[in-house]
């Protein structure tokens, strides 16, 4: 029996307003969502016996109300080849699977393939840059949204998407200073903006091992 037991830090960006409806199970601003997803995997991660610690996962999606789902994801460029496609696979593969919460969010897959996936950090502002040959495809800028000069940032818990995306513990509201997107394969076209949807939380889907 392969193993798969992926463990990390999570992204959501997306050009809804200040936290996206999709967390609280609600319609999208302006009925539609062009979202991009990060997923990071800690030190020993695997799937499908295939080691893909340190290394990262992207899908970029459109949400439509009436439309579904449509999503283009990218595995690590820097993955072995079947690492990547046991990646690709695995959050592709539909209900009943692995990882059948979130490919079922993801909806369907029009394209799939390698990218440069860059996730920095500095101080307490992070920035995400998904790349495939020469051209930027995602960035994103942010850093933790704080209340009334709090000192911490603002949380949820036990939101619709901590259940669809497997994610524990709280998740971090997002202060999003840049957002830009362009994958053509998806409705919506490129996008560009600031002061819009972001979120950061830990997954963990170790206990959700295909039998």
């Amino acid at each position: 029996m392969a193993t798969t037991r992926l463990t990390g830090d999570f992204a959501e960006i997306c050009d809804c307003y200040t936290i996206c409806p999709c967390w609280a199970d609600d319609t999208p601003d302006e009925n539609h969502c062009n979202a991009v997803y990060v997923w990071t995997f800690d030190e020993r991660s695997m799937v499908e016996d295939h080691d893909v610690g340190g290394r990262s996962f992207a899908a970029a999606s459109f949400h439509g109300v009436g439309r579904g789902s449509q999503s283009v994801l990218f595995a690590d460029v820097a993955l072995p080849s079947a690492a990547q496609r046991a990646l690709i696979a695995a959050f592709s593969a539909g209900e009943g699977t692995t990882l059948g919460e979130v490919s079922k969010m993801l909806g369907t897959v029009v394209s799939s393939g390698a990218a440069a996936i860059t996730r920095r950090r500095s101080g307490g502002e992070w920035e995400i840059l998904v790349e495939a040959q020469g051209i930027r495809l995602a960035y994103a800028k942010g850093k933790p949204a704080h209340m009334d000069g709090r000192i911490d940032p603002m949380t949820l818990h036990d939101s619709a998407l901590h259940h669809e995306l497997g994610l524990v513990g709280p998740a971090v509201v997002q202060e999003m200073d840049r957002f830009e997107a362009a994958v053509s394969p998806l409705p919506g076209g490129p996008v560009a903006y600031a002061g819009r949807a972001g979120m950061v939380a830990r997954f963990n889907y170790s206990n959700r091992r295909r039998e």
